[in-house]
């Protein structure tokens, strides 16, 4: 852990590399090589740790700029799904403009410290356990920067109205690699923006293919 600011996305320590895991954590796998098991147990460590891990400002004006993507494209969602819902934060944010809000996660552990109702835990790759053509929105706050299997994508997709939107963010280098498994499991990309004031990041709306 490094207590202060965010530092650089990569230093070098005891002879390796290490990566920027949110905002006050490295590991030694770049974020978007990491293997399920392994985002799975250090988004524990961040749900044990958050207060030292995460940078709240930084989350929050994220968390806004793919609030207002999806409001000022006038989407009205029916049916949302907060994939990677974690500890459920973006639960609260989506009920206040969408009436039904589903989350899902693969970590169990916070998916009880979330203690909402209408969660589900899932495997890393998939299948989702709903039904095809049900969600008109689609949310994933801080997920697409970790590798997301393509199978697991083309659930999502799977589970998306034709006429429906996915709302991410992403940053640094993590963002053409998934942006090119986006493309691979069949969505499009409608529109990107760059979050203000924040270096390197940005939020987009895709749609199915």
């Amino acid at each position: 852990m490094n207590d202060g600011e965010p530092g650089p996305r990569v230093i070098e320590h005891d002879g390796r590399s290490w990566y920027r895991f949110m905002d006050y954590l490295y590991v030694p796998t770049p974020p978007a090589e990491m293997e399920p098991e392994l985002v799975q147990e250090v988004c524990e460590l961040r749900l044990r740790e958050r207060h030292r891990v995460l940078d709240q400002d930084l989350h929050d004006k994220v968390q806004a700029a793919m609030v207002g993507l999806v409001r000022d494209t006038e989407i009205v969602p029916h049916r949302t799904l907060d994939f990677g819902t974690g500890s459920g934060e973006s639960m609260d944010v989506l009920s206040a403009f969408a009436p039904r809000v589903v989350g899902c996660d693969m970590s169990l552990n916070s998916l009880i410290a979330c203690r909402r109702p209408n969660t589900i835990v899932v495997a890393p790759e998939g299948p989702l356990p709903f039904a095809a053509d049900v969600f008109d929105l689609l949310h994933a706050l801080f997920v697409m920067h970790f590798r997301v299997p393509t199978s697991m994508l083309r659930e999502l997709r799977r589970c998306s109205t034709t006429d429906g939107f996915l709302v991410a963010n992403c940053y640094g280098s993590s963002i053409v690699p998934y942006r090119e498994q986006m493309t691979e499991a069949g969505w499009t990309l409608a529109e990107s923006r760059v979050v203000p004031d924040l270096d390197g990041h940005v939020v987009e709306l895709w749609r199915p293919t």
